[in-house]
């Protein structure tokens, strides 16, 4: 068996401990984390797959066990907390998600079937908005292991050309299940995760990370960037990659420091890091409220501020630790040994 990767565990944690900040502020600060969170997760999951045992087969039994009934059973469960409760006290647009027949359905019920199809329209996941990440992710590995299977030499070619599909097609492109369409922009980061991780993680050229710095900083003061891949909002692709790369290595130079020291919460968080991003959202929603309330403040003052957010997302951490503890503990059922 090989030995756990303590900087992979702790990428992981970082990576969750951005995505839980940025979901609960609304500041400039939570923009650019936007520009590199999610790309972090479809590289780790890449960077992952050179520590699988089974490199010549999808594995789709794994990717079932470990992606698809945890976001069905989350999906559920968040759904229903969202029907029978939420929904009374959060207000929404109730916009269509589906056209034609599908579409003259009620719209909370058109939020159920969507638990099903995964399309990534606009508020398709408004019980647990998250959740979109794992079926995505679940399209990019497969469509990239079945890459990688059969495409020999051709294969960064094909990640190339299947990612440019969806940029030459933009404006025409149309939401496909499984939020595969997102799948297809998401290709290049797992590849990247296959074939740099190792490099990343073992680089020590101070030239390269000054380069990364370069182009963040460049990118952050030039073209302030405003992308987030559940919305389809990528910016230009010959910006958008370059800046989320260059941040997943910066923050990989980062964990390695870190790692040195084995801080146990943030392996945890890492190694936690599924059952986290599925069920913070909704968390994060409650304890804002409930702040506003005590506090006598509005939630989007307490979200525009840096302090008054970090201490939500502190709030909200120490909130997560039991339950996740519980939810994995308890529910190992349907988490598999992979998600643990």
């Amino acid at each position: 068996m090989r030995e756990r990767d303590i900087t992979l565990d702790v990428l992981k944690g970082i990576g969750m401990l951005l995505v839980v900040f940025a979901h609960t502020n609304m500041s400039g600060i939570s923009s650019v984390i936007y520009t590199f969170h999610m790309p972090l997760f479809f590289f780790l999951s890449g960077g992952a797959l050179i520590y699988s045992s089974k490199k010549r087969s999808l594995d789709l039994k794994g990717y079932a066990s470990s992606l698809v009934i945890p976001y069905f059973v989350f999906s559920i469960v968040s759904f229903v907390y969202w029907f029978l409760i939420e929904s009374r006290f959060r207000p929404s647009d109730l916009i269509p998600i589906y056209s034609g027949s599908m579409g003259l359905h009620d719209v909370r019920l058109q939020e159920f079937y969507n638990i099903f199809t995964a399309y990534s329209a606009e508020d398709a996941f408004i019980y647990n908005i998250v959740l979109w990440f794992l079926p995505c992710l679940l399209c990019s590995m497969v469509i990239y292991r079945g890459l990688k299977l059969y495409s020999g030499a051709w294969l960064p070619l094909c990640v190339i050309g299947l990612s440019a599909l969806y940029f030459i097609n933009e404006k025409t492109m149309p939401l496909l299940p499984w939020c595969m369409e997102i799948a297809l922009v998401a290709l290049p980061f797992v590849y990247a995760g296959d074939k740099c991780y190792v490099l990343f993680k073992k680089s020590n050229h101070w030239g390269l990370l000054a380069f990364a710095l370069l182009i963040v900083i460049s990118v952050l003061l030039f073209s302030n960037p405003h992308i987030d891949m559940r919305a389809h909002g990528f910016s230009e692709w010959w910006i958008f990659y370059p800046i989320a790369l260059s941040f997943i290595y910066l923050i990989i130079q980062l964990s390695r420091i870190i790692s040195y020291y084995e801080y146990g919460v943030l392996q945890w968080i890492g190694r936690n890091s599924l059952i986290i991003m599925c069920i913070h959202e909704p968390l994060k929603r409650i304890v804002l409220k409930l702040s506003s309330v005590i506090l006598g403040i509005e939630i989007t003052v307490i979200r525009e501020s840096f302090v008054a957010s970090l201490l939500m997302t502190i709030i909200i951490l120490l909130v997560l630790f039991p339950i996740t503890h519980v939810v994995s503990r308890c529910l190992s059922f349907f988490l598999s040994k992979k998600t643990q």
